[in-house]
Order: C-alpha cells, then sequence, then structure tokens
C-alpha cells in the first residue's frame, strides 16, 4: 500500500499525456474498475478539460453459484483447512468468480470508486456496479460510446447502432 496513492497519480498522468498525444482525439472513453486504476481514470479525465469524456467503469464481478468467493475474508483458513495448498488454491481461484473482470463483489474500494465516479457525472447513470462482461454491463459500453460522440458534437446518445 506504500505506494498506491502515488500509483493513482502517476497513472492519471500518464493517462493524460496519452490522451493529449492524440492530435485529433475529439473524447476520452476510459474504461477502468480497480481501486487504483479507476480513481487514475478519473483523475485523468477530470483533468483534461479540453476534451470531453465518459467513464465506463468496469463493473463488479458476479459471484459464483456454489462455493466461495475470492473476497470471502474466510476463504483462506478454509483452503488450509482442505486440500493441499496448490491444488485448493487453484480450485478456489477457479470457481470464485462467475463472470470475467469486474471489481469487487462487495461494495469495496473498487466498488466505491464507481459509484464516485457516477455521483460526480463522470460516468452514465446506473452504471456502476453493473456485472462485468455480462448484457446490462455491454449495454453500458455502447451508451457511453454514444455519449461521447454526443459530446464530441457528433450524433445524439439516443441513435441506435
Amino acid at each position: 500500500m506504500f505506494d498506491s496513492l502515488p500509483y493513482r497519480n502517476d497513472a492519471a498522468i500518464v493517462l493524460r499525456r496519452l490522451a493529449r498525444s492524440l492530435p485529433l482525439g475529439a473524447g476520452v472513453l476510459g474504461i477502468a474498475t480497480c481501486d487504483k486504476g479507476l480513481p487514475a481514470m478519473m483523475m485523468a479525465v477530470a483533468g483534461l478539460p479540453a476534451l470531453p469524456g465518459v467513464i465506463v467503469p468496469g463493473g463488479v464481478t458476479l459471484p459464483p453459484a456454489a462455493g466461495r468467493t475470492r473476497d470471502d475474508p474466510d476463504a483462506g483458513g478454509a483452503l488450509r483447512a482442505g486440500t493441499s495448498f496448490p491444488r485448493g488454491a487453484a480450485e478456489l481461484g477457479c470457481r470464485a468468480c462467475a463472470s470475467p473482470g469486474g471489481g469487487c463483489q462487495f461494495l469495496g474500494t473498487a466498488a466505491t470508486s464507481q459509484v464516485v465516479a457516477e455521483a460526480l457525472g463522470l460516468s452514465l447513470p446506473h452504471s456502476a456496479l453493473a456485472p462485468s462482461g455480462q448484457p446490462v454491463w455491454l449495454d453500458v459500453a455502447r451508451r457511453s460510446a454514444r455519449a461521447l460522440v454526443a459530446l464530441a458534437g457528433g450524433s445524439t446518445p439516443c441513435a441506435t447502432s
């Protein structure tokens, strides 16, 4: 955790530099999930006042239908009491998430960052905490891209594709 906050600042600086390096760029569509990447993306987009920006929160990982989640605080103890460590760890890792990508399966720092991005108006309404990779999340991503085009002076965000 010693480098966590400085990393966010450094990442925001790099993201702003990347955005400014595109001379024909008309806007920034940021996609980020974790408790480091999403705050960095928010700082980067907010720090580019000359470019419209929209953030697509990476969403949350759905919990498994059966078994422990990756965020279960007792998972380590159960793992130590169960099968051999390497095999048990591999099985826990494979079964802990029911959807790809995403952030916390609870309102931790990554999920809270998504809520903050939405509250600040950097993300579309109702976009925080959409399950990652699911149809609703893909819809949020499409609508976010349309909103960015509209902010950049293109077509309306209500247009269908």
